[in-house]
């Protein structure tokens, strides 16, 4: 059992399920990362945002032949690292 209660469709107040009809509609499913967040809506907005510009296509794919990762990669990448070492 998790320590955080993970809220299902049918337990959802209305900004859970915006979230939760949102990330269907990006991503096809709602992540347990996103149930959870979700009790924190503010925080899970940001979040979403930094979301979808990591899997944009022109962000997370490299030209072919190519060993050098482009600028925009090494800032997503800088940003991810940020964001996972915050105390």
């Amino acid at each position: 059992m998790s320590l955080i209660p993970i809220p299902t469709d049918d337990e959802a107040n209305p900004l859970q399920k915006s979230m939760f009809e949102h990330s269907k509609k990006i991503l096809g499913r709602v992540a347990n990362a996103v149930r959870v967040g979700s009790h924190t809506p503010k925080l899970m907005q940001s979040l979403f945002g930094f979301i979808v510009s990591s899997l944009r296509q022109e962000i997370t794919e490299q030209p072919a032949g190519t060993d050098e990762m482009s600028n925009d990669h090494k800032n997503l990448d800088a940003q991810r690292l940020r964001l996972l070492n915050r105390p």
